[in-house]
């Protein structure tokens, strides 16, 4: 069992190092700035569910139309500065996650 909170808490210190990143930073204050806008938040976050659902559906038989609406959509919403900044963190954000998350699975050998 020690060895499991000993890699809970060097994960810990994992999050602590992603937190203190610029990229983090950024993102966190792009949220705070859109969260003072509840209108513009909720556009970002239809965005956003929308993108996701859209993603989670490329396993179904999706349209090339769909992916035009969503590109549509997200050109509307670059014409607000808050959302445009809000995205961008996010997305990098995610990156460095994925990096992460990819790196961690790809040292592992499951069978």
């Amino acid at each position: 069992m020690r060895e499991v909170e000993t890699i809970l808490e060097e994960t810990s210190v994992l999050v602590d190092k992603i937190k203190s990143t610029v990229i983090y930073t950024e993102y966190q204050s792009a949220l705070e700035d859109l969260q003072r806008q509840p209108e513009l938040k909720a556009l970002a976050d239809a965005f956003r569910e929308e993108k996701y659902l859209a993603y989670i559906a490329l396993k179904e038989p999706v349209s090339f139309a769909d992916f035009d609406s969503l590109e549509e959509k997200r050109m509307e919403l670059a014409s607000y500065p808050e959302i445009e900044r809000y995205l961008k963190a996010e997305l990098a954000l995610c990156r460095v996650l994925q990096e992460v998350q990819s790196k961690l699975v790809l040292a592992m050998s499951f069978d």
